[in-house]
């Protein structure tokens, strides 16, 4: 049994190893020990939900605007361990409100991270927030695989800040056999920033720039 207190050891360990492959040069390695870095991560949240239900219903004071997401919660100087899956859930409704809003745009909502756009096509709008790693940035998203025709990728930067890669129908349907699955039906969407530009990771081949795609509203609504 992994003991508590061994947990931040292991998260280390991890991170070591995403060190050393970059140094090295090693895509596939970093990629390969990203994804179970992220893995990870997502059973430890499952963990601390289970053994504190209440979490999951902690709000969050967040003053959003299509640029920037400010967080003003107060700081009681408690380690609190955010739920991400219900901050996620805040930062994309209000990304529909403040963004498509704007553009006098309407997406109506299906199921989860699903929405309908005017183009009668099935959005799915994912939520990460901003990992180091290396000289690079990462955000890692899940989105129920099969079950959409476009993709908004909500990436949360340390400051707060959010900029969304928006990938229209075709991008999906060239680059969705290329992606990494999960074991609980989830397709798989890394993106990695390094020296301003943005990739997106494949599964067996060299990662794609989709820095052309930040902000590009027009690809999915």
């Amino acid at each position: 049994m992994i003991e508590y207190n061994n947990v931040q050891t292991l998260k280390n360990k991890l991170l070591a190893e995403i060190s050393n492959a970059a140094k090295e040069n090693d895509t596939a390695k970093i990629y390969e020990a990203t994804d179970r870095l992220r893995r990870f991560e997502s059973l430890l949240d499952e963990a601390v939900l289970l053994a504190n239900p209440s979490s999951a219903t902690r709000r969050h004071n967040l003053d959003i605007s299509p640029a920037k997401i400010s967080d003003n919660s107060s700081n009681s100087g408690d380690n609190v361990i955010r739920n991400r899956k219900e901050r996620g859930k805040f930062i994309r409704n209000e990304w529909v409100k403040h963004i498509f809003s704007k553009l006098g745009k309407t997406l109506s909502p299906i199921s989860g991270a699903l929405y309908r756009n005017g183009k009668g096509e099935v959005l799915g709008i994912a939520v990460a927030t901003e990992r180091k790693i290396s000289n690079a940035k990462s955000w890692w998203f899940g989105l129920p695989d099969g079950k959409f025709h476009c993709a908004a990728l909500l990436c949360t930067s340390r400051e707060n800040k959010v900029l969304s890669i928006c990938l229209p129908k075709d991008f999906i349907n060239l680059y969705a056999p290329k992606l990494s699955r999960s074991n609980v039906g989830q397709i798989q969407f890394t993106i990695i920033k390094r020296d301003e530009i943005f990739y997106l990771r494949l599964k067996s081949s060299d990662p794609i720039e989709v820095t052309k795609y930040i902000d590009s509203y027009s690809n999915v609504i």
